[in-house]
Parts: structure tokens; C-alpha cells; sequence
């Protein structure tokens, strides 16, 4: 278990199982975390007996007590599997659970290519059930879901497969109408779990590994990860990204993430079509990053003003391991 680590960075939790991964063929949870640079690391494992939700109760109890008291994270995102879903409702009331849209799109592909052999129809409805999730209000998420049903009437069953296994339960914790009304730093549309997925594997080398020698492999690669999070971090408090050379990155260079610098780069042109028009800019990287959105950049820039470093969630001010208090009070107070 990363402890230190997930009492760092307790934002944003994504908790996934995987197989093949011993001689027991017992099915092995991990929990991941990620950094202000937007690198992943392992705060808990766990073998299982059995995927029951008596199970996953036992683990997420002792993922809870990881943090300290009145630390919790804010966004626990998941795969569909309905006694994960529960264990993690039950232990983590209090957290915002959300869907991996990447696990989302590969179970509608699976159940797309069952139906017709076309490929292309197949990307295309994928494509199709994308712009439904990440439709920004409900109205675009209306108009979206009956093009889908206009445009693929004929694939009835993986309609139904849509709407009725994950739409119609489930769209407050996948649509971005809905999701993007809390801050989640953009982690739970990341392809994070199968990365961690790919590497552990590749790091245990075979399926038919003791739970002793696995062990010694997990310590390794946590270990790893460390070394790869201190790395990104040092880059980010002393090499400065030519993109952000300008004036209105001054207080933030070496004090943020580059990934959060990258971020209101992105963001910066984008505040030269919306100007200081709220509505227009909708204020997306502020409410789901903690990031100066469009119209906020683009006063900055039309005053000729440096960004404060205050404007700047506290997530991405982290550049080291050590638990700051004014990053647990604000966890705590989130």
C-alpha cells in the first residue's frame, strides 16, 4: 500500500479488478491513485476470494482507514460491477461515485461486435455513444441520445443494451452533463487502469506466481512508481515548458505541475474565442479541474496580469510527498 502517497493525493480514487494474475486464480483489486502530474500509483492491492460484495466491504474498509481522520477522497470511480458498486456505496457514503468511461466504451464495442461483423459501424457507434457521454448539458444529451436512436435503429438490441445497462441507471455518474459538476481533475476518463493493468502483468512476468513472490514484485513496483512520481515532480519545480514563457504563468512556474501548466495553455486559447463571457465559456476547467477557466484567463490576459498562485487548486501545488496541512484541511473541508 502507497500510504503516504494516497494521504498526499486522496482526490480521486479508480478501483478495478484484474485476473491471471497467481496460481490461485484468485481475482486481484487493485486501488490507484493519481498525482498532480498526473501519474498513477498503487495505494492498496488486495487478492479475493470471490468478487461477492462481502468482499470488496472487507477491502474498502481497510482502504478506508488508509486515510486519517476526516480525510476521505471525492471521487471514486469504478467499473459496473454491481457488488463493487455497493461495497463502495456502503464505506463511502459521503464520496461521489462515478463510472471509467473507458470501461463503459470497450463493453459497448464487445456487445456491438456480437450484433454485426461491420467494423465500421461499430467504431461509428461507439463514436456515436461518445458524443451521449460527453454531451455538456442535458438538452445536448437528449438530442444526442435520439440521433443514436434515429441513426442505428436497426441495432435494437445494443440500443437497448445502452440505454437500459447504462443510460437509464447510470447517466449521473457517466454524462458529462452530470459528471462535470464536481471536481475530479479529468481522472475518471483517463485509460489509467489498463496502463497499471499492462504493467503489472508484465512486471509479475507469469500467472502462476506465488502470493509470496507476488508480494515481493508488488513491493518493487511500487518502488518504481515512486522513483517515476519524485522524477515528474522535480521536472515540474525546475524546468520551466517553452509554452509557458509568457507573463501570465509567472507565480505558477516551478510552484505547479507541468500538466496543470499544459492545461490553462489549452485553456488560454480557448479564452481568444470566449473573451470574458461566462456563458460562453461555461467554466469547465474551474468546476471539474480547479483550474482558471476561459473567461477567467481572459481578464487576466486583456489587464496584463499574472495568474496568483491561490487561484490554483491545491492538487496541483502539490510537488512532493509530504502531506501538507493546507492540503489536508482542504480535503477535509471539501
Amino acid at each position: 500500500m502507497s500510504t503516504s502517497d494516497s494521504k498526499v493525493f486522496p482526490y480521486v480514487l479508480i478501483i478495478d479488478v484484474t485476473y491471471k494474475t497467481n496460481r490461485y486464480k484468485m481475482p486481484f483489486l487493485e486501488i490507484i491513485g493519481f498525482t498532480s502530474t498526473h501519474k498513477n500509483f498503487s495505494v492498496a492491492f488486495a487478492f479475493i476470494s470471490s468478487e461477492k460484495v462481502d468482499n470488496y466491504i472487507w477491502v474498502m474498509q481497510h482502504v478506508r482507514q488508509l486515510f486519517q481522520a476526516g480525510i476521505r477522497p471525492v471521487v471514486i470511480a469504478t467499473n459496473r460491477d454491481i457488488a463493487l458498486v455497493n461495497a463502495v456505496e456502503e464505506v463511502f457514503p459521503e464520496v461521489t461515485h462515478l463510472l471509467c468511461w473507458h470501461h463503459i466504451y470497450k463493453n459497448i464495442e464487445d456487445k456491438c461486435t456480437k450484433v454485426t461483423s461491420n467494423k465500421d459501424i461499430v467504431i461509428a457507434f461507439v463514436r456515436a455513444c461518445k458524443k451521449i457521454v460527453e454531451a455538456k448539458d442535458e438538452n445536448m444529451y437528449h438530442a444526442q441520445l435520439s440521433s443514436l436512436e434515429s441513426d442505428y435503429r436497426d441495432l435494437t438490441s445494443v440500443l437497448s443494451y445502452v440505454k437500459d445497462t447504462w443510460l437509464s441507471p447510470y447517466k449521473e455518474r457517466i454524462v458529462a452533463a452530470w459528471t462535470d459538476q464536481i471536481t475530479h481533475f479529468g481522472i475518471h476518463k483517463m485509460k489509467g487502469v489498463e496502463n497499471v493493468h499492462s504493467r503489472l502483468k508484465r512486471f509479475l512476468g507469469s500467472s502462476r506466481g506465488s502470493l509470496d513472490a507476488i508480494l515481493s514484485k508488488l513491493h518493487s513496483l511500487v518502488e518504481l512508481q515512486l522513483i517515476e512520481i519524485r522524477r515528474t515532480f522535480e521536472q515540474s519545480r525546475t524546468s520551466v515548458p517553452h509554452i509557458v514563457t509568457g507573463k501570465i504563468y509567472r507565480h505558477l512556474r516551478g510552484h505547479v505541475s507541468h500538466k496543470a501548466l499544459e492545461l490553462l495553455v489549452v485553456e488560454a486559447n480557448r479564452a481568444k474565442e470566449v473573451g470574458t463571457n461566462v456563458m460562453a465559456c461555461g467554466c469547465y476547467m474551474r468546476r471539474t479541474h480547479g483550474l482558471p477557466c476561459a473567461h477567467e484567463l481572459a481578464t487576466y490576459i486583456s489587464e496584463d496580469l499574472s495568474i496568483p498562485l491561490h487561484d490554483i487548486h491545491l492538487f496541483w501545488k502539490q510537488l512532493d510527498m509530504e502531506v501538507a496541512c493546507d492540503t489536508l484541511e482542504a480535503t477535509i473541508e471539501g
